[in-house]
């Protein structure tokens, strides 16, 4: 009896101490698992992400230098390619002499109107042959010596009509004993002209069919192989052929017909 009485005294300790052993874990369980909980299973919870929201952080955005460099330079324009200086300008002196009379605007404006085309044209018009073969002579022989020595490349243009056709030939005689080069030389219908030597770089030579023209033509000096001479005859009258279209136009393309590939001061005279 004693014995039963301390096996059922025993079992209810034993019985009270699980009792409260399982309310303590009980009481734990509530703590950790209430509803305030983020582990806390409420039925709205399990098997379900709820209402909260997981966030992922996003992958810092990285990027290297080299590949930066690879597509700037893949967006470059390809270079240019290096052209040569272009070429120094052409310094021209281009001078015309009308002929007898050309002072008076019924004779002389052939030529005044053929000025006015050639950018920096100088016009020599005069009343007689005396003034012609004297001070224009001498003037325009003077300003080519001297634009000469400033500038070896500038290009010498003579053009000349009736007594200017032989003024113009004298000219560039006289610049052949100078050694001074003539790019273009054009008479048309001088009386008396003088040979075209060596000097000389281009050369025409204009007449006309009506009964007022001399119908006379310049001459290469004897020897002379290096100027390009051309002769030109239309039908006109001896004041009407300094006007005359097709005049004009050779004339002007004669003095801008490129240069050799030479220098143009080696066709001074040797």
């Amino acid at each position: 009896m004693l014995l039963g009485a301390c096996v059922s005294g025993g079992n209810d300790q034993v019985l009270q101490s699980a009792i409260e052993t399982d309310q303590n874990a009980n009481t734990f369980a509530a703590k950790n698992l209430s509803p305030s909980s983020p582990n806390s299973f409420t039925p709205e919870h399990v098997g379900s992400i709820g209402t909260n929201q997981v966030t992922i952080a996003k992958a810092p955005s990285v990027s290297f230098a080299s590949e930066e460099l690879q597509i700037e330079n893949s967006i470059l324009p390809e270079p240019r390619p290096v052209l040569p200086p272009p070429p120094s300008p052409r310094i021209k002196k281009t001078i015309l002499i009308n002929g007898l009379a050309s002072n008076v605007s019924a004779i002389g404006y052939g030529f005044k109107n053929l000025s006015r085309k050639i950018p920096g044209a100088t016009l020599h018009s005069y009343a007689s042959f005396v003034e012609s073969s004297t001070v224009i002579r001498s003037q325009v022989t003077r300003e080519i010596i001297n634009a000469y020595k400033k500038n070896p490349k500038i290009e010498i243009n003579l053009i000349g009509i009736s007594f200017g056709a032989n003024i113009v030939t004298w000219i560039a005689q006289d610049l052949h004993r100078k050694k001074i080069p003539v790019n273009y030389l054009a008479t048309l219908e001088g009386p008396a002209m003088a040979p075209i030597y060596t000097n000389v770089r281009l050369a025409d030579n204009f007449s006309c069919t009506d009964l007022t023209c001399f119908r006379t033509s310049s001459k290469l000096a004897w020897g002379n192989k290096k100027t390009q001479f051309s002769k030109f005859k239309y039908k006109a009258s001896h004041i009407a052929l300094a006007n005359h279209p097709k005049v004009h136009q050779r004339v002007i393309s004669q003095i801008e017909k490129p240069l050799p590939s030479t220098n143009a001061n080696q066709l001074v005279a040797q």
